[in-house]
């Protein structure tokens, strides 16, 4: 397997751990706590700090933040928007018991501009349609779409 290749101009902390075959991209921040899987593609101007499993691919634009798990086969495009806080304040810590831990299972695609609230579940091999806010857990295979996030079709392969 070829080495993870890490463009000049991105800022990669060396305790980052980044598998073999990833490719990250122009700015791309990836903080130490960051867990990139194998083969994975991090596009420009991405921000990592939580965990991403194998063969994923990330869009330009994305932010993956602490408490945000991708697992592995996982395609997140174009300006996705992530939260990882419920009640977010600035200029004073913010308590641990307000962090949310949201997972995207094995093979779900999320499309351009969709939102998903912290601490939701997308079930796997779902699809979150384009500009789609998911406030609530998705169960597997089920194409979404709206705002709030809708079923409009059961059972996708």
């Amino acid at each position: 397997m070829p080495p993870s290749f890490v463009h000049k101009s991105a800022d990669v902390h060396p305790a980052a751990q980044i598998g073999d075959g990833t490719q990250i991209w122009q700015n791309v921040v990836v903080t130490s706590c960051a867990k990139i899987g194998a083969n994975c593609t991090i596009g420009a101007n991405c921000f990592v700090d939580g965990v991403i499993g194998d063969y994923c691919k990330i869009a330009n634009g994305v932010s993956i933040f602490q408490g945000v798990t991708l697992e592995n086969n996982v395609f997140v495009s174009h300006g996705v928007a992530f939260a990882n806080v419920t009640i977010p304040r600035t200029f004073r810590p913010i308590e641990r018991q307000f962090y949310k831990q949201t997972i995207v299972e094995e093979g779900v695609t999320l499309e351009i501009n969709a939102t998903i609230a912290p601490g939701v579940r997308l079930g796997h091999h779902s699809i979150i349609g384009m500009g789609t806010v998911v406030l609530e857990d998705i169960p597997p295979k089920l194409l979404v779409h709206g705002n709030p996030a809708q079923i409009s079709i059961l059972n996708i392969k």
